[in-house]
């Protein structure tokens, strides 16, 4: 889907301009949902993906939980799927954001929650993103978001855990080599001094 950069002045803030993009399918998609957010669209340009591709960003672990927890609790409270994306991309920064308020635009055209999420592997990862429209396609999409939290917090932790003892050898290495230094500047010289006087 393409992407759009949009200009909308908001009527509740006092006329507030405000800026951004989203992906969707077409110009008119993209001013519906600014409209049904209270936004007045003042501009919507389509920008070219293939002029700038972006590399795909590992998206923050903590990011991406927290937007994901947000999502659960919403929909666990009653929320449209719709409702509850909006909701959360406004918690979220980021990729996360830009990819929570696409799959927003998508669910409003129709497209399944799961599905919709499913179409931004860069924000929710490649297992992350066969979960969630397999569970989408089953209809056990509240419980594989639990679960996927669950994956990428241990995944989190286990990354900490990694770095940690990645780092110990290193320390090791830099104590053995401040040990050697001092050894070599003031242990040594004084022990030779001492048996010179012998």
């Amino acid at each position: 889907m393409p992407l759009f950069v949009w200009e909308a002045r908001s009527s509740a803030d006092g006329g507030e301009t405000r800026r951004g993009e989203l992906v969707a399918a077409s110009e008119v998609q993209v001013i519906e949902a600014l409209r049904r957010q209270g936004l007045r669209v003042l501009k919507v340009e389509r920008r070219s993906l293939r002029r700038a591709p972006r590399p795909p960003v590992a998206t923050d672990a903590a990011a991406l939980i927290a937007a994901l927890k947000a999502l659960m609790a919403l929909r666990t409270a009653g929320l449209g799927a719709a409702e509850a994306l909006d909701l959360a991309a406004r918690r979220a920064a980021g990729e996360v954001a830009r990819a929570l308020r696409s799959s927003q635009l998508a669910v409003e055209s129709g497209t399944g929650l799961g599905e919709a999420l499913a179409q931004h592997p860069a924000a929710f990862g490649a297992l992350g993103v066969r979960v969630l429209a397999a569970a989408d396609q089953r209809g056990v999409l509240d419980p594989a978001l639990a679960g996927l939290c669950d994956l990428l917090a241990g995944a989190a932790r286990t990354r900490r855990a990694l770095r940690t003892i990645a780092a110990r050898p290193l320390v090791a290495a830099a104590v053995l080599l401040a040990w050697l230094a001092a050894l070599g500047t003031t242990i040594a010289p004084a022990a030779g001094f001492a048996y010179d006087r012998l």
